[in-house]
């Protein structure tokens, strides 16, 4: 399972760097987190963690927009690596 959160490229002021991997972590979430920069790919271990995972960052302030499985073509970011969440 995949999640990505970004705001490279999308032209979105970035303030400090979150380590999003340790953040969820820390909250119960079993993840496997690659980042570059602004952007972030979350893999979930469980795939039933989906939408309590998508609650919770979007409760973060840091957290600018989030992509999953059925919204990745409209950002252009639909491969067969992109994992779960964006």
């Amino acid at each position: 399972s995949l999640l990505v959160v970004t705001a490279d490229h999308g032209q979105s002021n970035t303030w400090e760097r979150v380590p999003i991997g340790k953040v969820l972590r820390e909250s119960g979430f079993k993840v496997n987190v690659v980042a570059d920069g602004s952007f972030a790919s979350i893999f979930l271990e469980d795939e039933s963690d989906r939408q309590e995972v998508i609650d919770f960052l979007n409760d973060l302030d840091c957290i600018d927009g989030l992509w999953y499985k059925n919204t990745f073509d409209k950002v252009g970011i639909g491969t067969p690596y992109t994992g779960d969440i964006a």
